[in-house]
Parts: structure tokens; C-alpha cells; sequence
């Protein structure tokens, strides 16, 4: 018998026979190498390394507790809070073999272990889909089906090789000797026979035993121990001949390099910073938590939706991811830029990109950069983002510009002038003076590249750019030449204080009309690669100044603008032109406004008066003419001051036209904006005013009577504020939910009986609609009240009491009929009837309900139970529970219902049944019981 896992002697020999298969067709015989043909270095022999970021991102062997190869297993010592770092790196052979050994490459804080030598798929597979313009690949087709049989397979791990030019890889079979991580892995069947040359003790292991002979000399006895000896010799001969076949396997191994080789490392559990040191580029670190989250992300595709108006915008989950990419690029390493552009590759991101937006940066940055895969990532997912968009047509124009490095003389000279203006800002005006003449030579250079390097040193200083401002002069420039200008600062006055000033001062603040039309044509016809908001406002502009005048030729290039022009005071020229003379430049004025934007209040400045705010400034300018710009509400709600936009819309709902009333009460439905506290600030009429036109514009219902509430004068009136906030929330609140608002029945009997009419008529329709009453019950109600010789409090509580009874009998009336009467009961201390157990039913009786109009009395034909119409909506009472054990029914009889002195109160099920619960308790006996009414007869059900 074997002592060792292989169980059979035909296993034995099917492994021979596969090894002398594999010997004649495999070519894994190697002749080493010279070490005096090595080359000293990797870099002297000319090879090419790299960090394969794509598997560092998406591989799940990058952590790992275990290593197995075909022969070795390679572990962590776990029980010390230790893990398997295994990092893949890409090596294209140079043009002399060298030794690629355990210093190759470094990781802090971690123990170099050994190099596995397999594959687990094609290295680049993104790359290399996206040159062949494909989105998708087959991931179930990475792994190499070339590889040798199991039986036979290699070991693959190893401490050291040499990298040969001609793509092969050589290294000894047995290199990896440090027992503490590395051991030769149990040999089962099927395994590789390396297993048996490396780990010669499980060899010795297999030996069979000798039979003993036995004592008994009987022929049987003889026969048997004959048969078991002759399987001895067998079972010998296969062993030996599995020793010299393992014996024979070379000890030098030769194979193709794989795509990717794996340097694998112990490391902490804990580690929270990836650091390699070893060949250019390297170093490199990153953050364990940070590649954590970048791998998480890259498996998630982007999602998103749009806004308002129509511009598509990332999930939140992506849109901070794009924050964290863009902190991640920020030194420019080559593997962060490549991690950067494969997440964003492979979520498919830049479908939602918008320019001038964080995204838009990042992708800049990264085709800007000097590691041409990350930018071969980039481009790759530009070319397949289709149809194209206005950020993949920007990007691509960006990365033609640099290839083709068109830097002229006189760009680099203006450069050279402009770097010491921070620290030398006496030298503005003679480098304004080079620019205006350079601008004025019509065979200069183009605008673009004259102004564009002026906006880097005036971002920061502002009196630099206030005499760059007022230096530059742009009037008296050849019209070709103008225009070129003109564009160029449309297109950056939305990211670029010295493009918003020359915007102001030179070209919306000229005197000239020609010049302020053309500019006003230049940015209401800009391209802002969104969908455009200036058909909302055209439909109300041509109907106030006609169709705008249009000149028959025009050497204007459109504009693109990245970013809104921002409104930064109450002068700006936009302000002058939206109420200027000329209808004509009204009208170009009121299609511009799209491209403009208020940005919010720097830190730490004061906010201005209303007179001089931006926002009010603005509405005032449309209220005061004679059709309201429908576009002013779609405008205001981009804009970044919520609470500011709400006090605008509010003000054009209550005195905008028709059109725009309706478009303002449907941008504060749901508008998150703190509205409660803008209500706090109007008039009561007002606050009544704007809430009729939520329930009229916003919910298409006449306006209840419950808003004349919003009349009373109280400070901090919490109706107000709630109305206000439940807007804001996208809720329109029913008449029923205003009672809840009031402290008490009684307060808004005070107001019922207030000398204000109207407010009075509202406290009157909250109490009417929270017991399912109209407005008509309520005016009743309030009419009453008034007539009233006596309004003291205790009087107006009579006639509520009253009112509500009336109310109370005509809702009722619709559910009269006959009803079967019941009676369900179950033992339990469950107060309330409320039970987890069956109830058993005791038929009572068939009863008619029925309400008497005059006395405004409820009838069940067996009056001695004192029926009576309930207090509360829908409700009725039985106010002698115990007149039930009078009903002939024995089981009725088997209740102790004498006991029962308390009224049961019933209400409305949705069903149509009347139910009510209530305790019976005799002695130590409880039970709990139900009451219910059935209806029988069709039309007693509920509507």
C-alpha cells in the first residue's frame, strides 16, 4: 500500500505516460545563460517597465491571503495582521538578456516575497479595444488556453529570472527557498510531477510497502501472499519510474514571458499607503483608501439626469468622484494619471461632462499631461462618445492645438512680459501699450493669443486688472479684428474677471448702439453646448419689439461660451441695456440674458440694499413692462441664491401677466428654497394673495377659503411659515391638513368670531374641511356665528357643536339602510380588542340605520341601545352596550354585557362596515369584543 495521497497505481501511471507526452512536444528544457552576457542593469539592457494601472484597479488578485501556482503556495502570515500585496507590472524585453531580481522594485513597509511568472489576461485589453473603436470585450476569453498540461505545468513562482531579448523568460525551478512563506503544495492526482522533484519528502512518502509473508504454510495462504507481492512489484515499478520521470524535468525552465508578471509582497492588513520605489516612473504613492474607492467606482457606470435645462449632470456618486480625480492628478505622476482616465474611461463620464465644469478640467488636464496612455484612454472614449458634444469637440480641438505646438514669437514674447507683472505692477501700462499696438497691426497676431495670456496675472490682483481694464482699447480697432475680440472675450467673460471687465467697460457699456448691438448678437446667438433657454424668452420679446432686425452679411464667428457671463454689481452694462431706449437693443438685451448668471456675494461683503440688489433690480426691469418675460422665471431659478430667487418669484406671482404668474407658482412647488421664512417678510394680503395662486395656478382648484388664514397678523405666524415650507417641499397642502396648524378648537373659534371678515371665513373653512365639509358649510357656519346675539366664547362653542352635529347627519345620511349587526368576542387582556387570536361572531340581529334631517338624530330601530351620531367625522356611539343581551340569542346570553356601562364608539371602516372595540370584564373573566354593523343592502356602502 501507497503511504501518500495517490490512491490507485493507474493513477501512477497515467502521470508517466502524460510526462512522456510532455517531454517530446514541450519545450521547457532550457540552456542558462552566460552570467557574463548579462547585462548589469534592466535599464542598461534597454527593457521597458510599467505599472499595469488597469489590473491595479480592476483586478481582485491584488489582496490577497494565498498564492497558488501550479506547484508552490505562497501565504501571509495572517495571524500577525499580514496580507499578500500583489502588484503586476508589464516588462517588453531590451536587446540583452539581464537578471530581474528581488531589488527590481521596492514596496514601503512590505517584504519582497517572489515574482509570479503566469497571466491572468491580456495586458491593456481596454487600450487595445479602444484603438479598434470597440466598447465591449470578452472577459471570459483573458486567460491563455496555450499553457502546458497540469500534469506537467511549471512552477511559476520564483525570486528571480532573466528577461531574454527574444520575449522568453529563464529562472530555476526550485529559486524560491524561503520556507517561512513559500512551501511546495500538497501532491494529489492530476497534479504537476514539479510537486515530486522539488518536494522530494512527499516522493519518499509514496513508496508502497512490502507485503510481510505470512506464517501459514497452507497453498492458500501462498497463493494470496503471491498475488499481493506480484501488485507489490507493480505498484514499485510504477514508483520508480515516477521517481526518474520527476528526476528528469529540467531544473532550468524556459517560457514565454507572460503579458504581465507579478511582483508579490507581505504587507500589513493595516496599510494605508501604497509606496514603490524601483524603475522610472516609479516612485509613485497612493493611498490604500483612495485606490480602494477608485476600484469600487470603475466598476459602477455613470448615471445621471438632466436638469432643468436639459444639461445632462452626474449622480452624486460619480460627480465626487470626479473631486477626488481631480485631487488625485494634481502632481502629474503618470500611474495617477492613468488611474484618473481609466476610471473615467470605464464609467463612461464624459457623456455628462458640461464645459467649464470640474470634469471638463479633469479631462483637460489629463490630454494636457506627458503620459501618452493616459491620454490614449481619454481620446479612446472621446471618439466613442456619440454624438459628439460640445466638451468632446472642445477636448479634441485642445489636443489637435497641442500636437500640432503652434507657439508664435510674438505670443512667447507678450508671455515674457507678463511674468513679472505680479511683482512689478508699474510695468502694466507699458505692456498695455504693446498690446494695443500689437492688436492694432492687422497682420499681427490673433486676438486670442495677444489678450488670453493677460488673464493668468489678473485673476488675483485686482488693480492689475483694473488697469488692463481701463488700458486696453479696443474701439479704435479694424472691424476684422474687433469681432476677433469681441468673441474671444464673450467666450472667457464667464471664467475670466479681465474678460468681464473689458465686457462691461468697452462693449456693453459702449456709447455707440452699433457696437452694443453687435455685441448683444454676439452673445445671445453664443453657443453654450446646453439646450438653449432662449426661446423662452424670444416668444415674449418678438411679441413686445417684433422679430429682431438682422443684418444681411456678418463676419462674426459664433461664440462658444464654457460658463455664464456673471452679473457682478447693480451697474453692469446688461442692466442698462434690458431698460434702454432702443428697442432693438431691448430686445437683443432680453435674448442675451441666458448667457449671464448672479454669482453669489464674495466672503465677508455686505450685502446691499434692495435697492441696489441684483435680484431686484432684475425683476423690477420685468415687471415694469408691459408683458413679463416668461424666460425671467426659468432664468431666476439657475441662479445660485435660493432664498433671494424666492422673494423675485413671489413678487412676479403676485404681479407678473397671466403666463408668468403660472410659470413662478410652478418653480416654488417644490423649489427646496427656505419659502417659510419669505412668507414671514410679506403683507398678510400678500401671503393670502400667493397661496390662492398655488391652489388656482399650481393645484387647478378654485382657491379654498382656508388661505384667508394667512391674513392674520401675528409675528412669526407658524401657518405662514408651514404653508411656506410645505411649497418649497413640492407639497400643496390639502384643506383638511390647515387644522393642524392651530394650537387649539378654541383658538380658531376666537377667529371665526373675528370683526375680519375674511379671516374670519378662513378659521371657519379650517374647522368645516377637517370634518370633510366644503366652503359652503363654512360660510354657513361663519354667518351663524356672526348672528350670534351673544359671541362669547361659550356661545360660539354652542353653535360649532351645533354646526358640526348638521354636518355630522348630512354626511351620514348616505349611509343609511340595513346593516347586520354583530357581535365578535374573544378571552384576552388586550385592552381594545386587539387580539392575535380568531374572534368568534354572535350574530345580534338585522338592524335600519337611518338620520332624521329635522332632529339631526341617528335611529337603529332598537332605540333602547341610544344610538347617537359621534363627535368625530364619520363616527356614531351606542350609548348602551349592555341593551344587547336583550337580542334573543342564546350565545348573546353566555356575555356578562351587564357590565358594559360605557358608551362603544364605532367608525367608518373602508369596507363599509361600522366597527368598534370595547372590554367586557366580569370578575377574573376579560373579554374582548367588537361591535360591528354589515351592510346587507346594496347602496349602504361607502362612496
Amino acid at each position: 500500500m501507497f503511504k501518500t495521497k495517490c490512491k490507485s497505481l493507474w493513477m501512477i501511471q497515467q502521470v508517466t505516460f502524460g510526462l512522456s507526452l510532455f517531454l517530446i512536444s514541450s519545450v521547457i528544457w532550457a540552456q542558462p545563460v552566460d552570467p557574463a552576457q548579462l547585462a548589469a542593469t534592466p535599464e542598461e539592457a534597454g527593457v521597458e517597465f510599467a505599472i499595469d494601472t488597469y489590473k491595479v484597479l480592476t483586478s481582485d488578485q491584488l489582496f490577497v491571503d494565498k498564492v497558488e501556482g501550479p506547484v508552490w503556495t505562497t501565504s501571509a502570515n495572517a495571524s500577525f495582521g499580514k496580507t499578500l500585496l500583489q502588484i503586476p507590472i508589464l516588462l517588453e524585453p531590451g536587446d540583452k538578456p539581464v537578471e530581474i531580481s528581488n531589488s527590481y522594485l521596492k514596496v514601503s513597509r512590505g517584504r519582497f516575497i517572489c515574482y509570479r511568472l503566469d497571466d491572468f489576461g491580456a495586458a491593456s485589453e481596454l487600450l487595445e479595444q479602444a484603438k479598434a473603436d470597440q466598447r465591449q470585450f470578452d472577459a471570459g476569453n483573458q486567460r491563455d488556453a496555450r499553457g502546458p498540461d497540469l500534469t506537467t505545468a511549471p512552477p511559476v513562482i520564483t525570486k528571480k529570472f532573466v528577461l531574454l531579448p527574444n520575449g522568453k523568460v529563464q529562472y530555476a525551478a526550485a529559486t524560491v527557498v524561503n520556507n517561512q512563506y513559500c512551501e511546495v503544495a500538497d501532491y494529489s492526482e492530476g497534479d504537476s510531477l514539479y510537486k515530486l522533484k522539488i518536494g522530494i519528502r512527499q516522493y519518499q512518502e509514496m513508496r508502497p510497502e512490502a507485503p510481510e509473508r505470512p506464517s501459514d504454510r497452507s497453498r492458500e495462504a501462498q497463493l494470496a501472499f503471491q498475488a499481493t507481492y506480484n501488485q507489490y512489484r507493480q505498484e514499485s515499478a510504477a514508483y520508480r519510474e515516477l521517481g526518474k520521470s520527476a528526476r528528469a524535468l529540467s531544473k532550468d525552465i524556459e517560457i514565454d514571458k507572460p503579458t504581465r508578471i507579478w511582483a508579490i509582497f507581505e504587507v500589513d492588513q493595516t496599510l494605508d499607503e501604497l509606496s514603490l520605489s524601483g524603475p522610472k516612473p516609479l516612485p509613485w504613492e497612493i493611498k490604500t483608501e483612495i485606490l480602494s474607492q477608485l476600484r469600487d467606482i470603475s466598476g459602477k457606470q455613470a448615471t445621471g439626469q438632466e436638469d432643468v435645462n436639459g444639461v445632462k449632470r452626474l449622480g452624486f456618486e460619480h460627480a465626487d468622484a470626479i473631486i477626488m480625480l481631480a485631487k488625485l492628478i494634481e502632481k502629474r505622476h503618470p500611474y495617477d494619471l492613468q488611474l484618473a482616465s481609466l476610471v473615467v474611461s470605464m464609467t463612461n463620464m464624459v457623456g455628462y461632462a458640461n464645459l467649464g465644469d470640474t470634469q471638463f478640467f479633469l479631462l483637460k488636464a489629463i490630454l494636457e499631461s506627458k503620459d501618452k496612455m493616459a491620454r490614449d484612454y481619454i481620446m479612446a472614449e472621446l471618439r466613442q462618445t456619440f454624438p459628439p458634444t460640445s466638451v468632446t469637440l472642445e477636448l479634441a480641438k485642445l489636443v489637435v492645438i497641442n500636437v500640432a505646438g503652434d507657439a508664435k514669437a510674438k505670443e512667447d514674447a507678450l508671455k515674457s512680459m507678463l511674468k513679472g507683472l505680479k511683482n512689478n505692477p508699474e510695468q502694466a501700462s507699458s505692456t498695455a501699450q504693446t498690446v494695443n499696438a500689437m492688436l492694432a497691426n492687422e497682420d499681427g497676431a490673433a486676438p486670442a493669443v495677444l489678450l488670453g495670456p493677460l488673464f493668468e496675472p489678473t485673476r488675483d490682483n485686482i488693480d492689475l486688472r483694473r488697469s488692463f481694464i481701463q488700458s486696453i482699447r479696443f474701439q479704435s480697432l479694424p472691424e476684422s479684428r474687433l469681432n476677433d475680440a469681441l468673441v474671444f472675450i464673450v467666450e472667457n467673460a464667464g471664467a475670466e474677471p479681465l474678460a468681464t471687465g473689458w465686457l462691461n467697460e468697452h462693449f456693453l457699456g459702449a456709447a455707440n448702439p452699433t457696437l452694443l448691438i453687435k455685441t448683444l448678437t454676439v452673445i445671445a446667438e453664443a453657443d453654450t453646448g446646453a439646450r438653449d433657454l432662449g426661446p423662452m424668452f424670444n416668444w415674449a420679446v418678438n411679441k413686445l419689439f417684433g422679430q429682431p432686425t438682422r443684418s444681411e452679411q456678418s463676419t462674426l464667428r459664433k461664440a462658444r461660451m464654457r460658463l455664464p457671463i456673471p452679473i457682478l454689481t447693480p451697474y453692469d452694462g446688461i442692466y442698462r441695456a434690458l431698460q434702454h431706449g432702443n428697442s432693438d437693443i431691448r430686445n437683443l438685451a432680453w435674448r442675451s440674458l441666458p448667457r449671464f448668471t448672479i454669482p453669489p456675494l464674495e466672503e465677508g461683503v455686505t450685502p446691499p440694499d434692495k435697492d441696489s440688489d441684483r435680484y431686484q433690480i432684475l425683476t423690477n426691469t420685468a415687471l415694469d413692462m408691459l408683458t413679463t418675460p416668461p424666460g425671467i422665471v426659468t432664468f431666476l431659478e439657475r441662479q445660485p441664491n435660493k432664498m433671494r430667487v424666492a422673494e423675485c418669484l413671489l413678487q412676479i406671482v403676485l404681479r407678473g401677466s397671466t403666463q408668468v404668474q403660472v410659470a413662478s407658482v410652478r418653480a416654488l412647488i417644490g423649489c427646496k428654497a427656505p419659502l417659510g421664512n419669505v412668507m414671514l417678510d410679506m403683507s398678510p394680503g400678500d401671503r393670502q394673495g400667493f397661496a390662492m395662486f398655488v391652489y388656482d395656478l399650481g393645484a387647478n382648484v378654485s382657491p379654498p377659503l382656508v388661505v384667508n388664514v394667512l391674513r392674520r397678523r401675528e409675528a412669526n405666524n407658524p401657518v405662514a411659515r408651514w404653508f411656506g415650507d410645505e411649497v418649497a417641499k413640492g407639497e400643496i397642502p390639502s384643506t383638511s391638513a390647515w387644522i393642524n396648524q392651530f394650537e387649539s378648537e378654541g383658538q380658531l373659534l376666537e377667529l371665526v368670531a373675528s370683526n375680519d371678515e375674511a379671516l374670519a371665513k378662513g378659521a371657519a373653512a379650517v374647522m368645516i374641511s377637517a370634518i370633510g365639509g366644503r366652503d359652503r358649510d363654512a360660510l354657513a357656519f361663519r354667518e351663524k356665528v356672526r348672528l350670534l346675539p351673544d359671541q362669547t366664547e361659550a356661545s360660539v362653542a354652542q353653535a360649532w357643536s351645533e354646526t358640526k352635529k348638521g354636518l355630522f347627519a348630512s354626511q351620514l345620511k348616505r349611509f343609511e339602510g340595513h346593516y347586520r349587526m354583530a357581535l365578535f368576542v374573544a378571552e384576552g387582556d388586550d385592552y381594545g380588542g386587539q387580539l392575535n387570536i380568531p374572534m368568534r361572531e354572535i350574530p345580534v340581529g338585522v338592524v335600519q340605520f337611518r338620520i332624521d334631517e329635522t332632529t339631526k338624530s341617528l335611529s337603529l330601530t332598537h332605540d333602547q341601545l341610544e344610538p347617537a351620531i359621534g363627535e368625530d367625522y364619520h363616527s356614531i356611539t351606542i350609548g348602551k352596550p349592555a341593551e344587547l343581551a336583550n337580542f334573543p340569542s342564546e350565545d348573546l346570553a353566555q356575555i356578562p354585557l351587564k357590565s358594559v356601562t360605557m358608551p362603544v364608539k364605532l367608525t367608518l371602516q373602508e369596507n363599509g362596515n361600522w366597527k368598534g372595540a370595547f372590554t367586557i370584564g366580569d370578575g377574573a373573566q376579560v373579554i374582548q369584543a367588537q361591535l360591528k354593523l354589515i351592510p346587507v343592502k346594496v347602496g349602504a356602502t361607502a362612496q
